[in-house]
């Protein structure tokens, strides 16, 4: 898998875009191949969306990834609103 174009779906991440309010209930929060295509689509369209003061280097789906899977939908790790 070239993690450039693709990334990993895993409860954890699901969980931070459902918290993050980019994930919908009618999609779940188990992942599914059903719903990689949406999942992926949300994840790309973040990507595009980081910008300054985040490098370009970073700006990545691997990063995101990572980052999502970190915070498993929880408040304190996530920005202040």
């Amino acid at each position: 898998m070239n993690p450039r174009r693709y990334t990993v779906m895993d409860k954890r991440s699901l969980k931070s875009l459902h918290v993050l309010g980019f994930w919908p209930d009618e999609y779940g929060r188990v992942a599914s191949t059903w719903f990689y295509p949406e999942y992926l689509s949300v994840c790309r369209e973040l990507c595009a969306q980081l910008g300054d003061p985040v490098p370009a280097g970073f700006r990545t789906l691997r990063t995101l990834d990572r980052a999502l899977f970190k915070a498993k939908g929880r408040w304190p790790m996530l920005p202040d609103e």
